[in-house]
């Protein structure tokens, strides 16, 4: 179940913040400038999210466990983050799956992207598997 994110709230902020570390830890990032010597502290993190809040961002739970993160990035990018002890137990389509579904009637987007690690064949895989197709550099999707 996607749950919206709530900046205020401490388990919602050390779970982003420790998936984001654990994003950092083994290098899976889009993020140029930041390695595991330079990311940010939860405070800083906490800050990030209170100063600059992504729109439609949710926290992915089941089983009264959180196991992702998906928001939209700007105006149409959409990420997605699974804990790493819940790769391949399909967590990321199902989270996908809610959010695609639920997305239409919180947005007037006509279309969204996801760009994608091309080392992170998983993460493709999943995109193509829910009709993403790929345009140059990004995966993309009308809703």
């Amino acid at each position: 179940m996607l749950i919206k994110l709530d900046s205020h709230n401490q388990a919602h902020q050390i779970f982003l913040y420790d998936l984001q570390v654990e994003r950092y830890k083994y290098k899976d990032t889009n993020i140029p400038h930041v390695t595991p010597d330079t990311e940010p502290t939860l405070e800083e993190h906490t800050k990030r999210l209170w100063l600059k809040p992504f729109k439609h961002y949710y926290i992915y739970m089941e089983d009264y466990t959180y196991k992702g993160a998906i928001y939209i990035k700007g105006e149409k990018e959409i990420c997605i983050f699974i804990a790493k002890q819940y790769l391949g137990s399909h967590c990321g389509e199902k989270c996908l799956t809610e959010f695609l579904e639920i997305l239409p009637s919180h947005t007037n987007c006509k279309s969204i992207i996801a760009t994608i690690n091309i080392n992170n064949k998983a993460s493709i895989k999943l995109f193509e598997k829910m009709r993403f197709k790929h345009v140059g550099n990004v995966y993309g999707r009308t809703l």
